[in-house]
C-alpha cells in the first residue's frame, strides 16, 4: 500500500500511476494499493485531478489527521470524502472507497464497512449542507465548491 498517493511534492503520484499499470502483455504481478491519507502537506487537488483524468483512482480514502491538520486543510474524513465528491466521484465509489475498501484491506469485510446483519455497528449519519464555501487542498488553496457531507455524532 502506498498512501499520500496525491501530494504536491517532486516526486509525482501520475509517475507511480503509470509504473503501476500492467500492458496486456505482461505477465500477472502484485497489485498495488493506492490511498489517499490526507495530512497537511500530502494531497494536492491539481495532482488528484490529473490522476484521475488519467483513470488513477485510489483504492481507499482515508485522513491523516492530527493536531497540525486539524483545523484545516484536513477537518475530518467527511471533509475527505468531500474533496472526492469534488473532483467527480461518485457518492457510491467515495462511500465504497472510504468504508468497504479499508475494512477488506485489513482482513476484516464480514464485519466492518458494511450494514451486513450482524456486523458492527459502524454507522455515521452524514448531511449535506447549504450554501457556500471552499474545500482546500495543501498549502490552503481553495478549489471552489463546499464540503458536501459533513458528519453528525452518533448518541
Amino acid at each position: 500500500m502506498i498512501t499520500h498517493c496525491y501530494h504536491g511534492r517532486d516526486e509525482e503520484s501520475s509517475t507511480l500511476a503509470a509504473r503501476s499499470r500492467r500492458q496486456p502483455d505482461e505477465p500477472p504481478r502484485a497489485e498495488c494499493l493506492f490511498d489517499v491519507g490526507h495530512g497537511k502537506g500530502s494531497f494536492s487537488f491539481q495532482v488528484a485531478r490529473r490522476a484521475l483524468a488519467q483513470g488513477f483512482r485510489p483504492g481507499t480514502i482515508s485522513s491523516d489527521l492530527h493536531v497540525y491538520n486539524l483545523d484545516g486543510p484536513v477537518f475530518d474524513l467527511a471533509t475527505t470524502m468531500s474533496k472526492f465528491l469534488h473532483l467527480g466521484l461518485s457518492l457510491d465509489e467515495v462511500v465504497a472507497m472510504t468504508t468497504g475498501a479499508p475494512a477488506l484491506v485489513i482482513g476484516h469485510d464480514r464485519a466492518l464497512g458494511t450494514l451486513r446483519p450482524g456486523a458492527a455497528a459502524d454507522v455515521t449519519l452524514m448531511t449535506a449542507p447549504g450554501g457556500s464555501g471552499d474545500v482546500r487542498g495543501h498549502g490552503g488553496r481553495a478549489h471552489g465548491g463546499h464540503p458536501a457531507a459533513r458528519s453528525r455524532p452518533g448518541r
